[in-house]
């Protein structure tokens, strides 16, 4: 079973609309998901629960689960599903766990917000000594940092430069993805998180997953 954790130490950045848009992606290509809420504020359960109801023979199979625990699961004898997609909370301090031996095998998916002067600020921070860390105890982080939310205030590849040199003044542009998320919102606040019915959304999405290994 393959393991895909969203998360990034900053609110806003586009966690839950990810983790949404994997989880159907992943559905519609026929792998078995399991979602896994590890989150107070996200609304995933709710989303997925909607798509299903829309679409049950594509969505159908979705099971979602929800823990309180601020720890990233083992999943021993979980093996009836393909793939579980974690979608977290940026207060809790998953990061940290990836460098925990016990609870190696996550692929994990850092969004960034080109835009979001904080963001930039300090998820770069935060990672760095998650990323020393792995490096020092010979833990192989399997994880993208991926620009989101690309073109909402400018064209797309002037916000991937920006990430692009931000990560790279902290020793972090090998974790950059080769792909990005564009920005792709309705008029807000969204009554649905769900842009696959962007092509360049879904494209880049599915091109991400292959990157990591998930399709």
């Amino acid at each position: 079973m393959l393991k895909l954790l969203i998360n990034a130490p900053k609110g806003g950045v586009g966690k839950t609309t990810i983790a949404t848009n994997t989880a159907l992606l992943l559905a519609e290509e026929g792998k078995s998901v399991l979602v896994l809420k590890l989150s107070g504020t996200s609304r995933i359960k709710y989303h997925i629960e909607n798509a299903k109801k829309n679409v049950p023979n594509i969505y159908g199979k979705i099971e979602v689960e929800e823990h309180t625990d601020e720890n990233l699961p083992n999943f021993k004898g979980r093996g009836k599903y393909d793939v579980v997609v974690a979608d977290t909370d940026d207060n809790w301090n998953i990061l940290d766990q990836l460098v925990d031996k016990k609870r190696k095998g996550w692929r994990v998916i850092v969004p960034i917000v080109p835009s979001d002067s904080e963001a930039m600020q300090s998820i770069p921070e935060e990672l760095q000594p998650i990323v020393n860390q792995s490096r020092i105890i010979g833990i192989n982080l399997c994880m993208k940092i991926v620009p989101n939310k690309c073109g909402l205030c400018d064209d797309s590849s002037s916000d991937i430069s920006l990430v692009k040199q931000r990560l790279q003044d902290c020793g972090l542009l090998t974790y950059m993805s080769r792909y990005y998320l564009p920005y792709a919102g309705r008029v807000l606040p969204p009554s649905s998180p769900i842009f696959l019915d962007n092509s360049i959304f879904r494209e880049q999405l599915n091109l991400l997953l292959f990157e990591l290994g998930i399709l």
